[in-house]
């Protein structure tokens, strides 16, 4: 190919276009580098050489190999899959970025909303949480609501998918929401008051019989 062709003569360009070709080729010569270092030891560097190319572009990711898995995930995916290679390092599926992508509301998304409504719920579940009104949820559920906010960036999302949008909140009893309604809910919340009374007294009670042991020991 003639030079005249084959060549740009940036100095025949006005100075910003020169500078914008500058940085584009700059950038398609890092992106060349990168891929041919990774297809490199992708295909020739043993299994911790390939996890720890890996480590070394994601350093707070858990990193494995592809062929732990029959077939990775999407949300899985490293920069090293633009390679093709036959292994290559991916995202540990117990990873919390991978938690996250693969619960987002969006595809391809990285929003911890749908994870952390995920984990919200489950925490009520374990805790076994029972709530009989609104207030009652939001107060038995505001430890598991603040820490998940302390710990991610949520939005609006979030609030929706837990029931804290609205001054509302299902009912629960064990941890499970409950469909009661009319009488028999009633009913149920007067046996709740009844047993918190009970738990009260027994807890005083014990108070005492510490304090009267306390005493006599002295």
């Amino acid at each position: 190919m003639p030079q005249s062709t084959s060549l740009i003569d940036l100095d025949a360009l006005p100075a910003e276009v020169a500078q914008r070709v500058r940085w584009a080729l700059e950038g398609a010569r890092s992106d060349y580098d990168r891929d041919s270092w990774m297809k490199a030891i992708c295909e020739t560097g043993t299994d911790a050489e390939i996890i720890a190319a890996g480590e070394k572009q994601y350093p707070s990711a858990p990193i494995g190999l592809s062929t732990w898995y029959s077939e990775p995930w999407l949300e899985q995916c490293t920069i090293f899959n633009r390679v093709h290679a036959a292994r290559y390092p991916v995202f540990m599926r117990g990873g919390r970025n991978v938690l996250i992508r693969r619960h987002c509301r969006t595809v391809g998304g990285s929003s911890p909303n749908g994870w952390a409504i995920m984990v919200f719920w489950r925490a009520v579940r374990i805790a076994k949480i029972t709530a009989l009104s609104p207030e009652e949820f939001r107060a038995a559920t505001a430890p598991i609501y603040e820490k998940l906010h302390a710990k991610y960036y949520l939005t609006a999302a979030f609030e929706r998918g837990v029931c804290w949008d609205v001054w509302g909140g299902p009912n629960m009893i064990g941890g499970q929401v409950t469909w009661l309604e009319g009488e028999s809910l009633r009913h149920v919340r007067a046996l709740s008051a009844i047993a918190k009374k009970t738990e009260t007294l027994d807890r005083k009670r014990e108070m005492v019989r510490q304090q009267l042991m306390e005493r006599l020991a002295q």
